[in-house]
C-alpha cells in the first residue's frame, strides 16, 4: 500500500521539477536564450500562438536571440509582440526577413532582482512538493475513513509513510536547489 502512494506521488513531484525549470527558463540570464521569447504569444491568422510555432529562434551568439518568421507578414506583429512584453525588456531590430533581439548586460540591481524572482520560484516549487506529501498522508487517511485499514494499521503505515516521504521530500528539495543554484551562476556571469 505505501508502495503504490510513493509511486503515484513520484511522477508528481519530478513534474514539479520540470516546472521549476521551464520557469527559470523563461527569466534571462546573462546568455541569449531561445526559452526567453518561444512561449511569447503573438496575435496572428485571428488567434494567439506561441511564437515557436510561427517562427524559428535562434542564438547565433551569446548576445543574440535570433527570430525567423515563416511567413514574412508576421514580423511587424511578432516585434510588436516582443516589444510590448515589459517582462523582456528587449527592442526588436527588424531588417525585413528576421528579427534581432540584442541582449544587453544586466545591471548589478537587476540581477539581484531576478535571483530574487528566482528563489521565489524555488520556495513555490518547494511548497508544492509539501503539498503533494500532504496529499500522500490525506490518502492513506481516506483508506482508513473507507475501512481499508485498521485504526493501529493506520498508525503504523502513517509512521513509516512519512518517514519515507521526508526523504523522498529531502531528495527532491536538493535537487531543485541544484536547479536554482545553477540558473543563480548563470545570472552572475558578466
Amino acid at each position: 500500500m505505501l508502495d503504490q502512494i510513493i509511486s503515484d506521488i513520484k511522477p508528481k513531484m519530478q513534474k514539479t521539477l520540470i516546472h521549476l525549470e521551464d520557469e527559470l527558463r523563461s527569466i534571462r540570464g546573462s546568455r541569449a536564450q531561445v526559452g526567453l521569447v518561444d512561449t511569447l504569444k503573438v496575435e496572428v491568422y485571428g488567434q494567439e500562438m506561441l511564437l515557436k510555432q510561427i517562427a524559428t529562434i535562434t542564438t547565433p551568439d551569446g548576445k543574440t536571440i535570433a527570430i525567423t518568421p515563416w511567413d514574412k507578414a508576421n514580423i511587424a506583429t511578432i516585434g510588436k509582440s516582443i516589444t510590448d512584453n515589459q517582462g523582456l525588456g528587449l527592442t526588436p531590430s527588424n531588417d525585413g526577413n528576421m528579427i534581432r533581439l540584442a541582449m544587453p548586460p544586466l545591471t548589478e540591481e537587476r540581477r539581484r532582482q531576478m535571483i530574487k524572482m528566482v528563489s521565489q520560484k524555488l520556495e513555490a516549487c518547494k511548497i508544492s512538493l509539501r503539498n503533494i506529501r500532504h496529499e500522500a498522508i490525506n490518502d492513506l487517511h481516506h483508506r482508513h475513513r473507507d475501512e481499508e485499514i485498521s485504526d493501529q494499521q493506520l498508525n503504523d503505515l502513517e509512521h513509516k509513510l512519512k518517514e519515507q516521504l521526508n526523504k523522498i521530500i529531502e531528495d527532491y528539495s536538493k535537487r531543485a536547489d541544484d536547479i536554482y543554484k545553477l540558473k543563480e551562476k548563470e545570472m552572475m556571469e558578466v
